[in-house]
């Protein structure tokens, strides 16, 4: 089973779309844990809820229109995957971020860099 899951994060980052999504879901690891060990009065797990918050809650709120309303009778199981839409935007937000930069980062590199590791052609 690693195996597999091995050859797909290799397979993945051999696109543009697959690496930025690898690097959105790292992204969205990574903020988890900045923000978990972090105080929640400090600067840092201010800035990062400013950040993520908004983004959260618009998928957040598809997810509601997706699945109905957490708060009637019939819908409370679905509340999993309201929250599961909201980390979804989350990790699809920091893919476009992430996928701007490899873009804009293959514009401005020098032209004798054809491939550098990373990023294939």
């Amino acid at each position: 089973m690693e195996y597999y899951l091995v050859r797909f994060i290799l397979w993945l980052r051999k696109t543009d779309i697959g690496l930025a999504l690898l690097l959105g879901f790292a992204s969205l690891f990574v903020l988890n844990l900045i923000t978990a060990n972090s105080p929640p009065s400090s600067p840092t797990a201010n800035l990062l809820w400013r950040i993520m918050a908004p983004v959260y809650r618009a998928g957040f709120e598809i997810g509601r229109l997706i699945f109905g309303d957490e708060r009637s009778a019939t819908a409370h199981h679905h509340l999993y995957l309201v929250a599961l839409m909201g980390s979804l935007a989350s990790v699809l937000s920091l893919a476009v971020f992430w996928y701007l930069l490899i873009r804009i980062y293959r514009v401005f590199r020098p032209k004798g860099m054809a491939s550098d590791g990373a990023f294939h052609q």
